[in-house]
Order: C-alpha cells, then structure tokens, then sequence
C-alpha cells in the first residue's frame, strides 16, 4: 500500500538515459556474438580473423551511434569537445590495436589478439567520452543560473554548495573559510 500523498512520477530523462547506457554496455557482447554467429553461418568468410575484425567494426559503430543517441542532448558540443571526441576514436583505437597485436603475438592466436584489441576499444572509447563530455565548471554555473538556483558554489570548481553543512566542496575536495565563501558570492551578485 502506498503512502497516503503519494503521487506517481514519470521517469527523469537523465534516469531513463542512465538506463539506456547500462543496457547498451551489456549488449555489446551479444551483438559482437550474433555478428560472428551470422558470419560463420553464412559461410561469409572462412577467415577468422576478417570475421572477428568485421565484427569489431560493426558493433563499435553501433555503439558509437547508440551513445552518441543516448547523450547527444545533455552535451554541449563545442568544436573543442568534438575534436577531442574524434581524437579520443582514433586514440583509442591505434592504443587497442597496438594491445591486440601485442596480445595476438604472445599468444600466438591472431584472432585472440583482435578479440581483446575489441574490449579494450571499448572500454577506453567510453572512458574518453566520459572525460571528455563531463560537464565543466563554468558550463554548470551556467546551466544553475539558467535554472534561477543562484547560491553557494565552490570557487574552484563552481559545484552548488547550497545546503551543505561544511566549508568543504564535496566534488573537487577544495576547503574554504566562510569569509572566503562569502567573498565569492559577493563577487558573482556584482
């Protein structure tokens, strides 16, 4: 049973796009699995390693799209950020690859090489993006005016302060006395 009060609410968007991340980062797996499955059955190509590598490059472009997709309107792209999104690719796909070949000659197994070279694209794609897209501190101060919350915020890093019950900013660790808290509030209201 329910509180009495209690409404029911719909889903944020930042919750709904937390969900659709989870669910794209497990899915990779099955996809990359289902694309050599059809491969291999279709008798495409005999050969392993093309079928692994085409494999690679079809799920890492879906999961370009789908992330793009996912986080296109919580970012704001400026060129800065979107070349560094495109170094970030290309980045890390020469470092995966150097990881792969490395892997595919100690093993001696190509097709382990390019199977791990796969993982670890992935994994160090979406750490870039996540660097890389996080929102700066002048770009949070920003979007905390355009929604009118003007209050206490770290001078370091502009994180919100409101309501916290220490001069410590709990986001970049920075502590302050309260005159310089106040110095800083007084400074941004001119």
């Amino acid at each position: 049973m329910r509180e009495p009060g209690y409404t029911a609410r719909t889903m944020t968007g930042i919750v709904s796009r937390l969900i659709l991340a989870v669910v794209t980062i497990a899915s990779v797996p099955a996809i990359w699995m289902l694309l050599l499955f059809l491969q291999w059955e279709t008798r495409w190509t005999r050969d392993q390693d093309l079928a692994i590598a085409l494999a690679n490059l079809v799920t890492a472009l879906l999961l370009i799209g789908a992330w793009v997709l996912i986080w296109r309107r919580e970012i704001r792209w400026s060129p800065r950020r979107s070349a560094l999104t495109i170094v970030a690719t290309v980045g890390s796909l020469m470092l995966a690859g150097g990881f792969g070949f490395w892997i595919g000659e100690a093993t001696r197994e190509s097709e382990a090489g390019h199977i791990f070279g796969g993982i670890v694209w992935a994994l160090l794609w979406l750490a870039a993006t996540a660097v890389i897209w996080r929102e700066t501190a002048s770009e949070r101060i920003e979007r905390m005016q355009r929604l009118g919350v003007h209050g206490v915020t770290c001078p370091t890093c502009g994180y919100n302060l409101t309501g916290m019950k220490e001069a410590r900013c709990p986001e970049c660790g920075a502590t302050f006395t309260l005159e310089q808290l106040f110095a800083s509030v007084a400074e941004s209201s001119v």
